[in-house]
């Protein structure tokens, strides 16, 4: 097995496929906590996103051979 998917729900991919037919958007290149994010915790946001950011997240997935494409607005989505 080359790829290995762990899904906390009953059904494999239950969430993909809520987050909008059938297309995972995996991080965005445009990413600013400051003006994208809401909570209690922005303060600890930009020391997260330093530590791994979406450059970190697209060269982690080519690593292992995952082909990403970026699409409008820097919408990070897995390649097929």
């Amino acid at each position: 097995m080359k790829k290995c998917i762990i899904e906390k729900t009953d059904k494999l991919g239950s969430k993909v496929l809520l987050s909008g037919g059938e297309r995972c958007n995996l991080t965005n290149i445009n990413l600013d906590p400051e003006l994208h994010y809401v909570g209690q915790s922005l303060k600890s946001l930009p020391s997260l996103f330093h530590q791994f950011g979406p450059e970190d997240m697209i060269q982690y997935l080519d690593t292992h051979e995952i082909e990403t494409k970026v699409e409008d607005n820097g919408r990070v989505l897995l390649k097929s």
